[in-house]
């Protein structure tokens, strides 16, 4: 009984994972940390 309760939590937490990479590049989110200052997401324009 209690191995099923392991087994059943690793899977959710697996198939909750996986959805929640798969939400997020369907989304499209962008790379670095979401915030406006990041340089990793500003543009050209922005940089110049």
């Amino acid at each position: 009984m209690v191995q099923d309760l392991i087994v059943a939590a690793l899977v959710l937490f697996a198939v909750g994972y996986l959805g929640r990479r798969a939400w997020l590049s369907i989304r499209g989110k962008k790379t670095g940390c979401g915030c406006d200052t990041c340089p990793a997401v500003k543009t050209r324009k922005d940089r110049a």
